[in-house]
């Protein structure tokens, strides 16, 4: 859709709620004199090459998704943001350069915020969220962190749906009490060169009967992966995990599995539960197939 604007006037100070999506304009867009707004969604848009687009003195945002956007750099002040979400579709991703994001005053998110998706995004900085313990949702891909980094989860008693996808990350604590999404997930072409995730439990909890969907690829534990409780999972996908040598994974009572999916693994022995199942797939890489049973 097309949008211009009357005596070539854009937004002004009154604007609160602004949505985005699909359209063009035949000019760039600005929205600097705006700085009352509480809600921007802005999706398929496009913003020259440079562009930065600084929301630093956009005290009163509330809410901010930035989906499938070419743009170079975003300044948000996040004092009141409960919503902070860039997202990019697969087949963009390639070819889009990671956005820059960068805070108003240095400060990063607080208390207040509920969802976060961090896709294809840099900082200048390391992130920290451990403020950030009322969080519901979480979503990370194609982040860089420091080596032996620690995404220390222990206090975030109220998350919901956690995705960790192309990371390169040390060590991971969730609290998995609420947890109905667990997934984990890494690209063939970074597997080889990505160390495997360490992850651990808060109080030494694993999931619980809330859990829906699991995904654990290139993960490791410091335990045996447990999962009995979890009798109402729909999805199950595991990969280039270890287990004991006479490990059982009994899925039996699992009656409300869809997919399951279990990639480049020595495991003895799996009970399934069929009646629903859609996808059941069960691959091993040609290195490994000689020496696993």
């Amino acid at each position: 859709m097309e949008v211009t604007f009357a005596r070539g006037e854009q937004f002004t100070e009154k604007l609160r709620k602004l949505s985005l999506v699909n359209v063009t304009f035949n000019e760039t867009l600005n929205i600097r004199q705006c700085d009352k707004l509480q809600e921007l969604q802005l999706a398929t848009l496009t913003f020259p090459d440079d562009f930065h687009l600084d929301l630093s003195s956009f005290t009163d945002l509330t809410i901010v998704p930035l989906r499938n956007l070419r743009l170079h750099h975003v300044t948000i002040a996040p004092a009141r943001l409960e919503m902070f979400w860039v997202y990019i579709k697969d087949d963009m991703l390639e070819k889009t350069p990671p956005m820059e994001v960068t805070f108003a005053q240095g400060e990063q998110f607080t208390e207040k915020l509920r969802k976060l998706s961090l896709i294809n995004v840099a900082f200048n900085e390391t992130l920290n969220i451990r403020q950030c313990d009322k969080l519901q949702e979480l979503q990370l891909a194609t982040l860089t962190f420091p080596d032996d980094f620690h995404l220390d989860l222990s206090s975030f008693t109220d998350l919901t749906e956690v995705t960790l996808q192309n990371l390169r990350l040390h060590h991971v604590t969730i609290a998995p009490a609420q947890v109905e999404e667990f997934w984990v997930y890494i690209k063939a072409d970074m597997l080889e060169k990505t160390p495997p995730m360490e992850v651990t439990f808060a109080q030494g909890e694993q999931f619980t009967e809330k859990l829906r969907k699991l995904s654990l690829y290139n993960v490791t534990f410091n335990e045996t992966l447990n999962i009995r409780q979890c009798d109402k999972l729909q999805k199950l996908q595991l990969a280039t995990l270890t287990f004991p040598d006479d490990f059982h994974l009994d899925l039996s009572s699992f009656t409300d599995l869809t997919a399951v999916t279990l990639r480049n693994l020595r495991l003895h022995h799996v009970t399934i539960a069929p009646a629903r199942l859609e996808m059941f797939w069960v691959y091993i890489k040609d290195d490994m197939l000689e020496k696993t049973p």
